[in-house]
């Protein structure tokens, strides 16, 4: 009789503990300038097309309709049919992940992507003039990925277009994504780096290059190549051994001509060795553009030019 009442205590524990945990849902997409996630993506047509790698990164900000928004790149897997990059935004108080522009909705300037604070079975509209396509939350589960206890949210259509399923990982963002029946489009999350913090397989996917064998005698940033550039250029650092021998924290970082910060390139803890970082410069204005190393204490910034 005493097991019987444990058990039972536990299972309550349990699942009242998957009702409860997500009372935050900003922790199932984590909308923060230099957040990055790396994705790899199969299947679709024609059949056997060998896997694409590709990273999506939190760029910039701003304030539309009197909310802030974040600009999140490569977000196909998260909204193919409106395009590559777009903004977005959690609503804290409603716990829904929307999307701001040209949409699937008519009569309002966003979107609603899917309600991250739903119940198991519960239906959310995409646009509030619209009955017809709703999204529903398939099933809650709990996980431990990269060895952090976490909770997966999944969510697919409910009188709608089939195989469109979406899940999210607590603390991580947008874990999987399915499009279609037959050869459906699959995306699943690599790896990310969420306030600094690295995750999973990225470096492979992130651009970010170690270049050379030799441990450098102090830190460096190069000026970027080539330069002018459009929209690709290259940016050279160096990293020594720090006091204690350990790994640095580094910052790269990208700002406009007004000191407003652009991109965050790299924010991670990296080992001595020369590194070579990416910038892809196609979603911003030509002009001129500052980029700055912070490691450790040292700090160096060089001046690149945009032209389009």
């Amino acid at each position: 009789m005493k097991n019987s009442i444990s058990i039972l205590i536990v299972f309550l524990l349990v699942t009242s503990g998957l009702q409860s945990a997500d009372t935050n849902s900003t922790k199932f997409l984590p909308l923060k300038i230099g957040n990055v996630w790396t994705y790899v993506r199969t299947g679709g047509w024609p059949p056997n097309n060998p896997p694409v790698y590709f990273k999506s990164v939190v760029q910039r900000d701003s304030v539309f309709a009197g909310h802030k928004y974040y600009y999140l790149t490569r977000i196909e897997y998260l909204s193919p049919a409106n395009g590559q990059d777009g903004w977005f935004r959690i609503d804290s108080a409603k716990g829904v992940l929307i999307r701001f522009g040209v949409g699937l909705c008519s009569q309002t300037s966003y979107e609603n992507i899917d309600s991250i604070s739903s119940q198991v079975n519960d239906l959310s509209l995409i646009c509030l003039n619209d009955t017809l396509h709703k999204r529903r939350l398939n099933m809650v589960t709990s996980n431990v990925r990269w060895g952090v206890w976490c909770l997966d949210k999944s969510f697919n259509w409910n009188g709608g277009p089939a195989g469109r399923v979406r899940q999210y990982s607590q603390y991580f963002g947008l874990s999987f994504s399915g499009y279609g029946e037959t050869n459906p489009l699959v995306y699943n999350l690599r790896g990310c780096i969420i306030d600094g913090v690295l995750y999973g397989d990225t470096n492979t996917f992130l651009g970010i290059n170690q270049i050379g064998s030799e441990v450098p005698t102090e830190y460096s940033l190069s000026q970027n190549y080539p330069n002018p550039f459009n929209p690709m250029t290259k940016l050279k650092f160096d990293i020594m051994s720090n006091v204690k021998g350990q790994m640095s924290n580094v910052k790269l970082t990208v700002f406009d001509a007004l000191g407003k910060e652009v991109q965050v390139l790299v924010n991670q803890e990296l080992s001595p060795g020369t590194y070579e970082v990416d910038f892809d410069g196609s979603n911003l204005p030509s002009g001129v553009y500052y980029y700055r190393l912070d490691a450790e204490g040292f700090t160096q910034s060089k001046k690149m030019v945009l032209i389009k």
